[in-house]
């Protein structure tokens, strides 16, 4: 006959951590876990408090630890507690507006708004949305011992948009990019000049986007004045790093950022979007615009206009070790090594790394890259230098010019989506193909002829009379203000072009 099991053990309640020795079998609740004949010092693995209430805040349900859980992005594990004593909401809207009057500032409408956007970021839960008005923003640098590692930090299934009007605005939920620009910069001391000048103190990352996945969402912001130049620490993505990250940044105009690899962005690891943004005025030792590594994972540009960057060695526009990058309707002209500004110069890829190139537009095409849909052409920018005669600068004009050879000149598989719009908030395809690179040319222009004359008026009458939200078939030309209907806004911006000489 075997030796006689114990009828005690060491009882873990999972909730709390706590362990109790010599507790019979019926000792232990229906929270806790029986281990029969072995003390709370020779558990292994050690009890500690690893179940929780789970919070789905797409729905605001909660489950507790021992039901159905949730997964993905927006579920959210406390640890040790029950439904009843957590707050799980669905999404809300957090407001940030540096210019909020109050008096009270708690993120829930406008003039309550956060004044801080650090702090809109810290309170925001799974599938909440950060609305930013224009202003300036800058990184807290409070608590930290270097000044320089402040930075605006991504987070999975958040998504952060600015260009808002904000507080005091007829409409404060309007927006325009550029029009209500919200930056984020990395000049803490405020005394940024020309050529980088000033710029020894700082942030080396403006935006940050660590292990986040493909829900962490950055829409509608200048970036400015990040230096990553510090080697073997912060040596890339002076403007927005991505690393071990499948975050999407779109519809940002990334400026004025140096780096030892990648001025503007750089990604390593995992497979981040960039997605019709503008990439210019950069400056790195290699990559002055963009630099992927740490493949073998993929890096995709979509949509975007990579202009007027600058590197030492390599390539101005993009470079990549070991890592892929997929470039497709985009524009990448007049990125420069020395001076030089040509295919070599556009593109540098190194130890193992690959490029795909679709339907874009690369300065001294020859085809040896591959891909489809490609060109060289000139891509007739309204105004590529502004009125400065300085390339890379915030003046600069680059959408389209009627009959540019990016115009209509995307991927023709690609289909109308409302909620796909460009830099400006038009829809990205406004005459039956997208467009190369971050902006979509003929606005207005209801019939494609590349002039807007009698028949886009008779076509803005009917689309102003449907007063359709979101606009018809068709329609889509005439929503001006990109907010997803055509109203008195549209029409009034109607007549500029439409008196001023009929060009969209």
């Amino acid at each position: 006959m075997g030796p006689a099991f114990a009828q005690t053990g060491a009882c873990c309640n999972y909730f709390t951590g706590v362990c109790h020795d010599n507790v019979p079998v019926y000792g232990c609740g229906s929270e806790q876990g029986w281990h029969q004949g072995v003390t709370c010092a020779n558990l292994q693995p050690p009890c500690e408090s690893v179940l929780g209430a789970q919070c789905n805040h797409l729905t605001g349900n909660c489950s507790e630890w021992f039901e159905f859980g949730c997964f993905g992005s927006y579920c959210e594990t406390f640890v040790g507690e029950y439904c009843f004593e957590i707050e799980c909401r669905p999404p809300s809207i957090i407001y940030v507006d540096q210019n909020a009057t109050g008096p009270m500032h708690d993120g829930t409408s406008w003039c309550t708004a956060f004044t801080d956007l650090q702090q809109g970021i810290a309170v925001a839960k799974p599938a909440d949305t950060v609305r930013v008005a224009d202003g300036v923003y800058k990184p807290d640098p409070t608590g930290l011992a270097n000044s320089r590692l402040a930075t605006f930090n991504m987070k999975s299934g958040v998504t952060i948009e600015g260009g808002y009007a904000g507080c005091g605005a007829d409409d404060p939920d309007e927006r325009s990019i550029m029009g209500f620009a919200s930056v984020l910069s990395g000049d803490l001391n405020g005394d940024d000049g020309p050529g980088f000048a000033n710029y020894q103190e700082n942030c080396y990352h403006v935006v940050t986007g660590s292990r986040v996945d493909s829900t962490a969402v950055l829409d509608g912001f200048v970036v400015t004045g990040g230096n990553a130049n510090v080697l073997f620490e912060h040596v890339s993505g002076g403007g927005v790093y991505l690393l071990s990250s499948n975050a999407t940044v779109s519809r940002c105009l990334v400026i004025g950022n140096r780096a030892s690899g990648g001025g503007g962005v750089a990604a390593g690891g995992e497979s981040p979007t960039l997605r019709d943004c503008v990439v210019m005025g950069n400056i790195a030792n290699a990559g002055g615009g963009i630099f992927a590594f740490g493949g073998p994972h993929q890096f995709i540009v979509k949509g975007c206009t990579i202009h007027a960057n600058v590197a030492v060695v390599g390539a101005g526009a993009a470079a990549s070790q070991d890592q892929h990058i997929s470039i497709m309707n985009s524009i990448v002209w007049q990125n420069t090594v020395g001076g030089v500004s040509d295919e070599e110069t556009q593109l540098d890829l190194s130890s193992g790394a690959t490029v795909s190139f679709d339907y874009s537009c690369v300065q001294g095409w020859t085809g040896s890259f591959g891909g489809t849909g490609n060109i060289g052409d000139y891509p007739l920018f309204i105004d590529e230098d502004g009125a400065d005669d300085l390339v890379g600068t915030l003046d600069d004009d680059l959408r389209l010019r009627p009959g540019s050879p990016c115009g209509n000149a995307g991927d023709l598989s690609l289909t109308f989506d409302p909620a796909d719009v460009d830099l400006d908030g038009h829809a990205r395809i406004l005459c039956g193909r997208v467009d190369m690179g971050a902006y979509e040319s003929g606005i207005g222009d209801s019939d494609c002829n590349a002039a807007i004359n009698l028949r886009d008026f008779a076509a803005l009458q009917n689309c102003f009379a449907s007063d359709s939200t979101p606009y018809g078939v068709g329609c889509e030309s005439f929503d001006f203000e990109g907010d997803g209907d055509v109203d008195l806004w549209d029409y009034k911006a109607f007549f500029a072009p439409f008196t001023g000489g009929g060009t969209p």
